[in-house]
């Protein structure tokens, strides 16, 4: 099998020296049943299957970047027997569906797995060669260490794993400038091959389901379409093929159409909404055999409830008539907004749970955002001190045995977490935070789904993906357990990793979510800022330099007290944390994974101790008090310079092979005419804030929206 090439541990006198040192004292295991062993790690391995079964899980290991052997026969245990050598057998004969059991040991692993269940097997598979040490990290590079471990028996063998939520998987949020925007939609020509990867890299992961975005661009170019359809059959079929489940999201109405998605109705009041409707769900199916249809209802605005009662009907019975085997789950969007509260069969509720009238079976998703969860403080996301109509929602459902689905986010992306940029592992928290809750509020229901609204992998962000869908598929008891999962192989390096990582988690926890920093971390745009005016918020709000010069000395005092000093709290801990990690002699920087961690870790008290600048130099000026203005200009300019650096430095070393797309302009269907990390590239919301001081100082700078 053709190795690909990918980043790995660099360092390796470092790493073979410590495995060394690790095979003269680590003796026998708990269990007494070995030695541990270090074996090279271009060693081949070999692999014995069926042919038929084979032929299932070929295409999601073909670009594995080790020596794969495949031996084929109808009897692969007994094969794998009379070999010697690092090897496994798939034996699917167990009784459950997507489990998979290993038994023996590292050397010589008998992957049990569902009757004719390829998921099953794949994700065996994937768990022997993760015991050897691989990562499947990022769908576009793979961690393959310098030596494969071979130490006692793996605690994991014997042990039967089923999936705890029967659909995992991920939301790729097409309407963003996003890899999977370039790789899903457009149809370019290296289009497939990553495609391919990202449904190779979700499956090894645990997961089942890959969902994207439509966009309205195929309803108006039948060209386009032509071609989309074409790509889009090519990627439905490649994960029919491994076992995977597809969806595609959909937008009922263009009256809250936002980001250019594709419409079921471009009219509320369309006089023959079925046949439009039957026509626009034509332009999908006729491409591919889509298993699930999300339907979207936008954000911020909304239909009269009677209407979109009945169009909810219509949508599920007319996507009956054109594919009688698709599923349709709802988002159950947030919005605290008075618009968005209605009065429907003698009750006040929110807008999106009218879907539960529509009387038809439709899977409510429940949707939350950015790193928020449904138990603690939402710090005014969306107008929410916290989420708990949706929690309550969501558990009621649960409780009365009614199919019901989870749908938060891994990256909320505009002016929020990695276009600012910042490395925010509090999500990996907040996911699990949710799951351990829900499970522990209503024991013994499950989740139909856990779908993750995904929105960019760089900076980090593949780590919320990647411990998302593990932990869809089996919960840990904590939450550090995922981290400590996702970096075991870096050896020397590993405990500082997990321990700068989780920590840094919780300061994020207890700084963002419970002390409202949310909103000052986040950089804000000229649109943000207008829907502020206007009484809409998306983000967590924060006062404007201009508002504080009106504010009187009492409410100045608290501010510092309330928000100012937390965030100095939160600059001096992450910078501890920083600090101590890179001091660490067994964190092996070259590392390219850890390379970015390192950047992640670095940037967040540069963030936290800028934003803190700018607010005590507007203070300042409202003061009457120039010099200590300037004071502070200074200190927000010098860490703006170190920012500058830091990302500098990330940007020349991205994962994705084709990284630079995403920092540059970039002419694509979506709002956004530029790459998601384009803003990040400019530091432009630390430009603009710092050109919004200037201009309370007297200056007269060109201040950019950082939208456009």
């Amino acid at each position: 099998m053709s190795r690909q090439i990918v980043p790995r541990l660099w360092g390796r006198g470092l790493r073979v020296l410590w495995l060394v040192v690790g095979t003269l004292f680590w003796g026998c295991g708990d269990d007494g049943e070995g030695q541990r062993e270090i074996v090279a790690a271009n060693t081949p391995l070999a692999v014995f299957a069926t042919e038929r079964m084979w032929q299932r899980l070929e295409p999601a290991f073909r670009d594995l970047p080790v020596e794969l052997h495949v031996r084929l026969g109808p009897n692969p245990s007994a094969a794998m027997e009379r070999q010697q050598g690092l090897r496994s057998a798939i034996v699917d004969d167990l009784d459950c569906e997507e489990c998979f059991r290993l038994e023996g040991d590292a050397r010589g692993t008998r992957i049990r797995c569902g009757r004719a269940d390829p998921l099953g097997c794949a994700y065996g598979l994937a768990h022997w060669l993760e015991i050897l040490g691989l990562r499947f990290f990022q769908p576009f590079a793979t961690f393959v260490p310098d030596a494969f471990e071979l130490g006692p028996r793996h605690p994991s063998f014997s042990t039967t794993f089923t999936p705890e939520i029967a659909l995992r998987g991920l939301h790729l949020h097409t309407l963003h400038p996003i890899e999977a925007l370039a790789d899903f939609w457009l149809a370019e020509p290296e289009g497939r091959q990553r495609a391919e990867r990202v449904l190779d890299w979700t499956l090894r992961n645990r997961g089942n389901f890959v969902q994207w975005v439509a966009l309205n661009d195929i309803a108006q170019d039948p060209a386009r379409h032509a071609q989309w359809a074409e790509h889009t059959r090519w990627i439905v079929d490649q994960a029919h093929m491994r076992g995977l489940q597809v969806g595609l999201a959909v937008q009922l109405f263009s009256s809250s159409n936002l980001q250019n998605a594709f419409n079921l109705l471009d009219r509320a009041d369309d006089p023959d909404p079925d046949e439009t409707m039957i026509q626009r769900w034509r332009l999908l199916f006729e491409a591919a055999p889509f298993d699930w249809i999300m339907l979207s209802f936008g954000e911020f605005f909304g239909e009269n409830p009677e209407a979109f009662v009945e169009m909810v009907r219509r949508a599920y019975t007319t996507l009956r008539q054109v594919a009688p085997k698709a599923r349709m789950s709802a988002s159950i969007h947030l919005g605290n907004y008075p618009n968005l509260r209605v009065q429907y069969a003698g009750r006040n509720l929110l807008y999106y749970f009218l879907v539960d009238y529509a009387s038809v079976p439709i899977e409510a998703w429940v949707h939350t955002v950015m790193y928020f969860n449904l138990f603690e403080p939402a710090a005014g996301a969306y107008n929410y001190e916290d989420f708990t109509e949706h929690r309550e929602y969501l558990l009621e459902k649960l409780r009365q045995g009614i199919p019901v689905g989870y749908h938060p986010e891994s990256a909320y992306w505009i002016a929020f977490d990695n276009s600012v940029p910042l490395y925010f592992p509090v999500y990996i928290r907040s996911r699990w935070l949710d799951l351990a809750e829900i499970r522990r509020l209503v024991p013994g229901r499950s989740l139909t789904a856990n779908v993750i609204f995904s929105s960019g992998w760089e900076w980090g962000y593949w780590q919320n993906d990647v411990t998302s869908l593990r932990m869809s598929y089996r919960l840990p008891e904590r939450w550090k357990d995922l981290v400590a999962d996702l970096f075991a192989p870096f050896g020397p390096a590993s405990a500082d990793t997990v321990e700068a990582v989780t920590e840094l988690g919780e300061l994020q926890s207890r700084g963002a979510i419970w002390q409202r920093l949310a909103a000052y971390l986040a950089g804000r745009d000229a649109i943000i800022d207008l829907g502020d005016r206007l009484g809409i918020h998306s983000q967590p709000d924060r006062p404007e330099f201009r508002e504080i010069q009106a504010w009187p000395s009492e409410r100045k005092a608290e501010f510092r007290a309330a928000v100012l000093e937390p965030l100095a709290v939160l600059a001096e801990e992450s910078e501890r944390i920083q600090r101590r990690w890179q001091r660490s002699p067994s964190s092996a920087k070259e590392n390219p994974w850890l390379r970015e961690l390192g950047d992640g870790l670095a940037i967040q008290p540069r963030r936290a101790k800028f934003i803190e600048a700018v607010y005590r130099a507007a203070l300042a000026v409202s003061d009457g008090n120039l010099a200590e203005a300037q004071r502070w200009r200074a200190v927000a300019t010098e860490q703006l310079q170190a920012a500058q650096a830091i990302v500098t430095r990330r940007h020349a070393s991205l994962l994705d092979p084709a990284g630079d797309r995403w920092l540059n302009p970039w002419r694509n269907p979506t709002l956004y005419q530029y790459g998601y990390l384009n803003k990040a590239h400019t530091l432009c919301y630390w430009q603009r804030e710092l050109a919004q001081l200037d201009f309370l100082l007297g200056e007269r700078p060109a201040i950019p929206d950082c939208f456009w």
